[in-house]
């Protein structure tokens, strides 16, 4: 997985989404890697309380989690992706924002291909 360090003037804010971020997606559809039909992941934010991560995947990819004591926000920014938790399916688009508080395993599928933003956090006593 690449590591991608923000400047230290920018944070995850307007201008990354609207600056940094369509580059970043760019440089991922030009990778050799990402051609080949792998997933791919750039970390952007990595810190004890918060790791954001860029991710990539190619149609009916699909990847498996179990949350830990942490809290895990996805945001669909193109395609589409279907997530399943128990027998429950959700089917999430661009633009759309889904977050899991509970220790629970779920599944992410790609429909076609996909950009999200995954956001991971520690638990803290009040939500």
């Amino acid at each position: 997985m690449e590591t991608y360090t923000l400047p230290l003037d920018l944070t995850i804010d307007t201008s990354f989404y609207e600056r940094e971020l369509p580059t970043l997606i760019h440089k991922i559809k030009n990778d050799c890697s990402w051609k080949m039909g792998n997933l791919k992941s750039v970390v952007i934010v990595n810190k004890a309380f918060k790791q954001v991560v860029l991710t990539a995947l190619h149609p009916q990819t699909e990847i498996q989690s179990k949350q830990k004591d942490n809290w895990v926000n996805f945001h669909i920014l193109d395609g589409c992706v279907k997530i399943r938790i128990q027998k429950q399916t959700t089917t999430l688009e661009r633009g759309q924002k889904f977050t899991l508080y509970d220790k629970i395993k779920y599944s992410l599928e790609a429909i076609n291909e996909t950009f999200l933003l995954i956001t991971i956090s520690p638990l803290m006593n009040n939500r």
